[in-house]
């Protein structure tokens, strides 16, 4: 991985000052770390999470990866993968209803008391719409068989690590660009969506509590502007957060999970084929979204 000074343009949004940005595109290589990881990719498209699934290269992404499940509506007529060996029947058929293996799944898990909360994603939705969170899986099949929409069922991240003051969830924005000779590079400028409203996990309704997207946070939250300019926070302020709050640098904790976890989904030879083929590049954005109970390497763990 190479990692290049500056953003893209578009990092800081219309109401942000592009100067802080404009650093020139001096590119340097990243230091290879390995970490355990107590982090998650989110916003996850059903052709994405096909290939994450499927790729015998990522078979233990278990670590980063949310458990997710493709859904079809109903009306679609999809073939269904049975409960038991699902992904074999997805290696074969592409498009493939999960739901019995979801069922499966959240069952059990509801059974072992490992948390029930799952949060269904439309293939098609943006800021934040055709999102539904719910302890009910009857009640997330119902809602993306009416929506009529490719869905992604995951599995919800329960107790996100929080931002103070405020209590409040957030996630990380990085962007990745990967060339035609497969390098791969990765902005050294970040950005964290906050959210405006305490996280209460006692309501699944209020996604001002739930979703950081922007549209989302200005439109419903009295709050939003309150704590960030614009609810977001740029990489320099995180490192001053994370040393005064929890005495570690980002350097050390935080961005080599995310450099290993680009790599690791980068290097896979089945997604590099797909997207490099046709393009002389890829540019992409990720979301990560850290647990609570966040490993910092030689640090205690947060809870």
């Amino acid at each position: 991985i190479m990692q290049a000074e500056g953003s893209p343009e578009q990092a800081a949004g219309p109401h942000r000052k592009q100067s802080r940005l404009a650093a020139g595109r001096h590119w340097k290589p990243s230091v290879r770390t390995e970490h355990r990881q107590s982090f998650y990719i989110q916003q996850v498209e059903p052709s994405d999470s096909e290939l994450i699934k499927t790729s015998p290269e990522l078979s233990d992404s278990s670590n980063w990866f949310p458990e997710s499940y493709i859904i079809y509506p109903t009306n679609l007529n999809t073939p269904v993968a049975p409960a038991s060996n699902g992904i074999s029947h997805l290696k074969s058929n592409p498009k493939t209803d999960e739901r019995k293996v979801f069922l499966a799944s959240y069952h059990a898990k509801k059974e072992n008391g490992e948390g029930s909360v799952w949060i269904a994603k439309s293939s098609a939705g943006a800021k934040g719409a055709g999102i539904l969170i719910s302890h009910d899986a009857n009640q997330l099949l119902d809602y993306i068989d009416n929506q009529g929409q490719v869905h992604v069922i995951q599995k919800y991240l329960e107790k996100p690590l929080l931002l103070e003051p405020g209590h409040r969830k957030f996630d990380i924005r990085s962007w990745v660009l990967v060339d035609h000779q497969y390098n791969i590079y990765l902005y050294r400028e970040g950005v964290l969506r906050t959210s405006s409203e305490p996280y209460n996990s006692a309501d699944l309704q209020d996604m001002t509590s739930h979703l950081t997207n922007h549209c989302i946070q200005k439109e419903h939250s009295q709050n939003y502007g309150r704590y960030e300019e614009g609810n977001e926070m740029f990489f320099d302020e995180f490192r001053l957060y994370l040393l005064n709050t929890h005495n570690v640098t980002m350097e050390t904790t935080i961005l080599p999970q995310i450099k290993h976890v680009i790599k690791y989904v980068y290097s896979s030879s089945t997604v590099l084929l797909l997207w490099i083929c046709k393009c002389a590049f890829r540019y992409s954005e990720l979301c990560f979204l850290f647990s609570r109970r966040l490993v910092f390497s030689n640090v205690s763990e947060l809870v």
